[in-house]
């Protein structure tokens, strides 16, 4: 699917919580963000990491109120919705659309 902002995603499962998140939500994960030359760029393999959903960059702000805890999303994102013109030193060359993978454990 392609949201309106440009932003693909593919919803796995929907997840089984009652409220999806929101701006103000916190955010339990399990992710893996790949360059699309299959290079991992970070992963937190199977321990959730927690983050405010407004401090990530706009593809997940976008992407992870389309499903709710226990749901499986993956984003396709173009630079201008990840890291855009600055990139991540050494990890993510600027203007580089990313993927990630993400399952949401739980939301706060």
């Amino acid at each position: 699917m392609k949201d309106n902002t440009g932003l693909y995603y593919q919803i796995i499962s929907q997840g089984y919580g009652s409220t999806a998140p929101g701006i103000g939500s916190t955010i339990s994960v399990t992710y893996t963000g790949t360059r699309l030359d299959g290079v991992v760029f970070d992963s937190t393999g199977a321990t959730a990491r927690s983050f405010a959903l407004s401090n990530l960059i706009p593809a997940w702000q976008i992407g992870m109120p389309k499903i709710k805890a226990g749901g499986h999303i993956k984003l396709l994102v173009p630079s201008a919705l990840g890291y855009g013109c600055l990139g991540i030193q050494n990890f993510i060359p600027s203007n580089t659309p990313i993927y990630f993978d993400i399952t949401l454990v739980s939301v706060q």
